[in-house]
């Protein structure tokens, strides 16, 4: 991984995040879903974030 994060549950929120992505590509691109894919990554990333914003606050 390339933040090198010891934390078990940072570990997991990234790596969801970047199948989030992935899955947000796909539909995208191959399948030209628009409106749903925005949905997905918005949702699918906004866990991550908070996460981050919840570390940077210690």
């Amino acid at each position: 991984m390339p933040l090198h994060i010891d934390n078990l549950v940072a570990d997991k929120s990234y790596d969801f995040a970047n199948r989030i992505v992935k899955a947000y590509k796909y539909l995208k691109y191959e399948k030209e879903e628009y409106i749903l894919s925005k949905q997905l990554v918005r949702s699918g990333t906004a866990m991550n974030a908070k996460g981050n914003k919840d570390d940077s606050m210690r």
